[in-house]
């Protein structure tokens, strides 16, 4: 049968490959984050990739179109993976990222995002063996990990009093206040979204989401900052962005929440340009025209 399917023209087999990926819709729970998790299409791809070196290339591109993170573990896991392997960045068509970018007791990570990205506790390097040396990777990320504030000091290693507090199974023992916690909790979530971002080099559609109405945002604004500022990053990221989407849970106020992204000159221009709307007062849009 293998033999007989790789016999189809390349047309053929893309299309039937595509129809094995389903539709991403974030107001369809169906479609949406829980329903793409529970996708039986992420094994499918990967079993057609196992089968030759002609399909693996022809199905790869849809195993990464559409990545949906909705945990800091998730996103920790795929920003290692793009930054370890430069082909990948451009499959990344669609991103939503629909976890919070702060610290909060919500989060059902049974880790603190500081603890993930540090990967300091034994069980956790068995499960992640993370890598973050600006020294081996490759010049474009190395400067977007520390234009985003990802390099800091905090985030390369735990103290020795950390660690101490670590093995008696909580860090936050060892950080006198709540807010230095929260603060280095919510810097690296905020760091890691803008670090997809950039990373993600061909990206046509952005889905961000708002779970509070009030939630301060300086890291975000800090790395934002960075990133314009910078020429040789600037213009180089979301370069081919075409739809933008501002999701707010019920009760919430999309509108302004990620507004320093407004600062980066696609997005400025996308939404300086293109066809805005406000869909049951819970989502904006922007989309090219």
């Amino acid at each position: 049968m293998a033999p007989q399917l790789l016999t189809l023209p390349n047309e053929i087999l893309i299309e039937t490959i595509r129809h094995l990926v389903p539709e991403f819709d974030p107001k369809d729970e169906s479609k949406g984050d829980k329903g793409w998790r529970s996708s039986p299409h992420h094994n499918v791809l990967r079993n057609v990739m196992l089968t030759c070196k002609h399909l693996y290339t022809i199905a790869r591109p849809y195993l990464y179109a559409i990545i949906v993170l909705d945990y800091h573990t998730n996103m920790t896991h795929f920003l290692r993976t793009l930054i370890e392997n430069p082909d990948l960045r451009g499959l990344v068509q669609t991103l939503s990222i629909q976890c919070p970018l702060y610290f909060c007791d919500t989060i059902v990570d049974p880790y603190s995002p500081r603890e993930t990205f540090l990967d300091d506790n034994p069980e956790l390097k068995r499960k992640l063996d993370m890598k973050w040396d600006t020294g081996e990777m490759d010049e474009f990320a190395a400067k977007v990990f520390t234009t985003v504030g990802l390099d800091a000091d905090a985030f390369k290693e735990f103290t020795e009093d950390e660690l101490e507090a670590l093995n008696e199974n909580s860090y936050w023992m060892a950080i006198p206040t709540w807010s230095e916690r929260v603060g280095y909790e919510n810097a690296l979530m905020q760091g890691m979204a803008l670090a997809l971002i950039c990373l993600s080099t061909r990206l046509e559609r952005l889905c961000l989401w708002n779970f509070y109405d009030m939630w301060i945002t300086p890291h975000l604004e800090r790395g934002v900052s960075g990133l314009v500022r910078d020429e040789a990053l600037k213009d180089r990221i979301l370069v081919g962005l075409k739809r933008l989407e501002i999701w707010s849970v019920d009760g919430c106020d999309a509108s302004g929440y990620f507004n320093d992204l407004f600062e980066i000159p696609a997005v400025k221009e996308l939404v300086e340009q293109g066809d805005h709307r406000l869909e049951r007062e819970q989502m904006e849009l922007w989309v090219a025209k």
